[in-house]
C-alpha cells in the first residue's frame, strides 16, 4: 500500500463515520455533520490513527491489495466499508464481491467499535471519537 492509498483509506473511513453517526439534541431533533470539514483536527487526526491500525496489519494490507486489484473497486470505498463493517451496519466488504471481502469484513467486525458523536454540550458543537 503506498502512501496515497493508504491516505484515499482513511478518506473513506472519515467520509462514512461522519455520514453513519448521528446525536441528538434535547430538542429531540438529530444534528448531522455535513462532512468532515466540521470536525475538529483533533477528532480528525485520531479516527485516521485509528483506522491506519488496521489498514497498516500486513495480513489486512495484503488483502485490501487484492481488494482493489483491477477498477472496480478503490481505496477510499475500502475505507468506508471498514467503518461500515466495523460498526455493524450490516454492509461492507462482503457484499462488494471483492476477492478476500468477507474475511475483510470479519476482520473489521473483530474489532472494537467506534462511534462519532456531538456533545451537545459544546458550542461550537464538538464531535467526539471514542470506543462503542
Amino acid at each position: 500500500m503506498t502512501p496515497a492509498e493508504l491516505e484515499s483509506f482513511l478518506d473513506g473511513y472519515c467520509e462514512a463515520m461522519v455520514w453513519a453517526n448521528v446525536s441528538y439534541g434535547s430538542n429531540g431533533r438529530s444534528t448531522r455533520s455535513e462532512d468532515v470539514s466540521d470536525l475538529s483536527a483533533e477528532t480528525v487526526r485520531l479516527m485516521r490513527e485509528d483506522a491506519a491500525v488496521f489498514a497498516s496489519t500486513p495480513k489486512i494490507t495484503a488483502l485490501l491489495n487484492r481488494a482493489v486489484a483491477g477498477d472496480r473497486y478503490s481505496w477510499r470505498s475500502a475505507g468506508f466499508d471498514y467503518a461500515m463493517a466495523r460498526n455493524g451496519h450490516g454492509v461492507g466488504f462482503h457484499d462488494r464481491g471483492i476477492d478476500g471481502g468477507s474475511e475483510l469484513y470479519a476482520l473489521a467486525q473483530g474489532e472494537d467499535r467506534r462511534y462519532l458523536y456531538a456533545d451537545q454540550g459544546q458550542h461550537p458543537l464538538e464531535w467526539v471519537y471514542e470506543p462503542w
